[in-house]
């Protein structure tokens, strides 16, 4: 609806009404589908468990509402401080990866059922081997991913955005250093145990406030580069403080470590196809910005595929003989029977 609006009306306005309209139509939709689930559900309602669900949610909403201003505050700062053109650039550099987004939500969705269930049943150990093991899986996407933007990504923004904007490209390798980060998943374990929301919080509003005091003085001796570095080590910062007491939750210690095998042969095999591709992107003219991130993207993905097979890496057998074999079969099958 939202893409409608922008392709046939082309204007802000268009884009409001368009999103008003889609929540509302959202709204009837969930409404419709309670009311054939549960029958006249708005005639029973339950005092006690709304409060206790309110005094579960408020935390949390209260942390989202800041994290909303918070990721882009330093936006705003570099906005004021440094006037529209130097903004665009900076805003560029924030370049958004999707599909990076789109695996950490189904992930994550899926894992906040999980150890929510284990959590119940007091299963700290299942839930550290849980978590270790979609952690291993997921560097096993995002790590290469992460290396081909690491490599490329100054030809990827100048490809993208023309020369003029080819200072976010230094913005733009600093920004994607949250990449790694985000396959450490922390939300499942600090939303399945409620002993922490309260502490979240509190991390959250610290972490707020030390970033809009930092902003400005960061901005004025160091400018982009100096809000860049400060907003992603602020959030950093952040993830390393709810990753420590997340692990103190479920009661993890230093054996632990071993768990996490995968994601350690993962780097070393991403950081060898890095420095290959580095070295054969830089022998190409960089007038020629498509040859070198075509050059980047098959060394990096011939290595890394080697590599898995060889490391045995986190996701290898899904593309085991047998299983592409299986696959193959499988599709050949359905075609005839077509």
């Amino acid at each position: 609806m939202v893409a409608a609006a922008a392709l046939l009306f082309r204007s802000v306005k268009s884009l409001i009404i368009a999103t008003i309209l889609n929540q509302l139509f959202s709204i009837a939709v969930l409404f419709w589908y309670l009311h054939g689930r549960f029958p006249r559900f708005w005639t029973h309602f339950d005092w006690p468990f709304f409060k206790q669900q309110l005094a579960y949610a408020l935390p949390y909403g209260a942390f989202g509402l800041l994290w909303v201003i918070q990721k882009d505050l330093d936006n705003y700062f570099v906005s004021a401080s440094l006037g529209p053109s130097d903004y665009a650039i900076y805003a560029v550099g924030w370049l958004d990866v999707p599909v990076i987004s789109l695996i950490l939500e189904s992930v994550a969705s899926v894992m906040s059922v999980r150890v929510s269930t284990l959590q119940l049943e007091n299963r700290k150990t299942d839930i550290r081997y849980v978590t270790a093991a979609a952690t291993n899986r997921l560097s096993a996407i995002q790590f290469p991913l992460f290396m081909l933007l690491l490599v490329a990504g100054h030809d990827l923004i100048v490809l993208l955005y023309t020369k003029a904007y080819e200072k976010s490209a230094d913005i733009f390798l600093i920004t994607i250093l949250l990449i790694p980060l985000s396959v450490f998943l922390l939300d499942p374990i600090v939303r399945a145990y409620k002993d922490l929301r309260n502490l979240l919080l509190a991390v959250r509003i610290a972490i707020f406030v030390g970033l809009f005091c930092v902003l400005g003085p960061a901005i004025r001796h160091f400018g982009m580069m100096g809000a860049a570095i400060t907003a992603v080590a602020a959030q950093a910062i952040e993830r390393i403080i709810i990753a420590w007491r997340a692990a103190r939750a479920v009661d993890a210690t230093v054996k632990d470590v071993a768990l996490y095998l995968g994601l350690f042969k993962v780097t070393g095999v991403t950081i060898a196809a890095g420095l290959v591709a580095y070295t054969v992107r830089n022998l190409i003219n960089p007038a020629l910005l498509i040859p070198r991130i075509a050059a980047v993207s098959i060394c990096i993905g011939a290595i890394y595929l080697t590599g898995m097979f060889v490391c045995r890496l986190p996701g290898w057998e899904m593309l085991s003989t047998e299983r592409i074999f299986s696959l193959v079969r499988t599709t050949l099958a359905r075609m005839r029977h077509a």
